[in-house]
């Protein structure tokens, strides 16, 4: 039986270990809040907490973490790592952590790969994720080098849990490309819902593409800001040309 283990129970985690648990798959997950890890042992989505015995028996292990966490967990757990134990880490930019993963490779028998889940939900935590939240969903995967072995391990494994595409990209790519895609999309609709604009007094002007636009403003905060630092460089630059583009038209 595929054995799955899971860093962080959030919304993306608990979402993977519901996904995983509904295909089959044994899994095994923690969270920093020892009340999630135990909701979630309750209500079956883990058959165990993931500690350091039963780790070793996990085919995959997926980091649902903060890119700080993951890099902390990939330190203390590279030397007791096995070359046949796939690592994949589910940050929202990659560089930071595929640096970190890459060199620890040099050092150990670590088999990681970055990676991005691209699916989400304006709601965060356990008590809100959902086995089909990545139904027909893509996950980028940032390789240290081509490996065809792996990479067909890697879309075997996660198609388990409803992933339908796989980008194999490199982290500068991805974090040019996630600049625009992801957390663009989440400043705008953030500058408009914290506009006075759309008010006449105390009554709102707006219906329901407004609704639909700003769905996302309602987001971690906190989560949402460390992200975009860490990929401001790219963020800068989708701000600046799309200013251009406004001011051009």
């Amino acid at each position: 039986m595929i054995k799955i283990g899971i860093i962080g129970l959030g919304l993306i985690g608990g979402s993977l270990a519901k996904a995983f648990t509904a295909s089959g798959a044994m899994v095994y997950g923690c969270d920093v809040n020892e009340e999630v890890s135990e909701a979630a042992l309750e209500d079956g989505t883990i058959v165990d907490v993931l500690d350091d015995d039963n780790i070793v028996g996990c085919h995959m292990i997926l980091l649902a973490v903060p890119s700080a966490a993951a890099i902390s967990w990939l330190k203390d757990h590279a030397p007791k790592a096995r070359r046949s134990q796939l690592v994949v880490d589910c940050c929202g930019t990659k560089r930071a952590v595929c640096e970190i993963g890459f060199d620890l490779m040099n050092q150990s028998d670590l088999n990681f790969t970055g990676g991005h889940p691209m699916a989400g939900f304006n709601l965060d935590g356990y008590e809100n994720s959902r086995a089909d939240l990545f139904k027909k969903a893509c996950f980028v995967l940032c390789q240290k080098k081509d490996d065809s072995y792996q990479k067909n391990m890697l879309c075997h494994f996660l198609s388990l849990a409803g992933f339908k595409d796989f980008a194999f990209m490199t982290p500068d790519a991805h974090d040019r490309t996630i600049a625009y895609t992801s957390q663009l999309s989440h400043i705008v609709p953030s500058a408009l819902i914290n506009s006075g604009s759309a008010m006449f007094g105390d009554i709102p002007i707006a219906g329901g593409s407004f609704r639909d636009m700003t769905r996302v403003a309602n987001l971690n905060e906190n989560a949402w800001t460390s992200l975009c630092m860490e990929n401001r460089d790219n963020l800068v630059d989708e701000i600046n040309c799309n200013r251009l583009i406004t001011r051009c038209l």
